[in-house]
């Protein structure tokens, strides 16, 4: 952890979070890495049991890659998950991904699949 705000709740095993802010009861696994980023967090966590509306796990997955983005409240992204903006694009539109400014934005809700990279 360097220069970020951690808030209650967050459930980190990430090898590197720097520069971020992590909301309430946000969920990274092992060997994610989180730069300049604002992840908003949930306001629950996952049901022990799954339920067609809420995703099944509301977190970060292992070994992603995130920097330059906001990442909204219930977002579920899968292993290897790479949200970097490889391509210095300034603007993106996708169902739940958007560029702007060259900050990735992924909407409320999301559920990212394992190794989706932009």
């Amino acid at each position: 952890m360097k220069d970020s705000i951690i808030c209650e709740g967050a459930h980190i095993e990430a090898d590197l979070v720097q520069n971020s802010i992590l909301g309430p009861r946000t969920v990274i696994k092992q060997g994610a890495l989180i730069k300049n980023t604002y992840v908003i967090g949930n306001d629950f966590y996952s049901p022990p049991v799954q339920n067609s509306k809420i995703p099944d796990k509301l977190q970060i997955g292992e070994n992603c890659i995130i920097d330059h983005a906001i990442i909204d409240k219930h977002v579920c992204l899968g292993k290897g998950v790479q949200l970097v903006n490889k391509k210095k694009l300034t603007h993106y539109n996708s169902e739940h991904v958007y560029i702007r400014d060259g900050i990735i934005i992924v909407s409320r809700g999301a559920n990212i699949p394992d190794g989706f990279i932009l």
